[in-house]
């Protein structure tokens, strides 16, 4: 092989890699992008989640704040996520 062949080869090995990286990083870019811009919108929509334990009865979870979110049918002592829009209207239940 002579060195001219070898820079040819050289040379198509860096642009595959360039290409490569270049696609891994906006790959990436636009994952992140994406995960960002639904946490932005949920947040401006005033949406968020409350975690906790269903109580003994059943029928509710205390939050760290003090209120309490019914959530009956739930198994009581398991980890449930309750998402919660603005006004505090319960939008799901999610059992862990």
């Amino acid at each position: 092989m002579t060195r001219e062949e070898y820079n040819k080869r050289a040379a198509a090995r860096k642009k595959k890699s360039i290409i490569i990286k270049s696609s891994l990083g906006l790959a990436a870019f636009f994952m992140f992008a994406g995960i960002i811009g639904k946490i932005d919108q949920d947040t401006y929509a005033g949406i968020h989640s409350v975690k906790g334990t269903v109580s003994a009865s059943g029928n509710y979870i205390l939050d760290e704040n003090g209120r309490t979110y019914d959530v009956t049918g739930f198994q009581s002592g398991s980890e449930v996520t309750v998402k919660l829009d603005r006004q505090g209207n319960i939008l799901s239940v999610v059992s862990k």
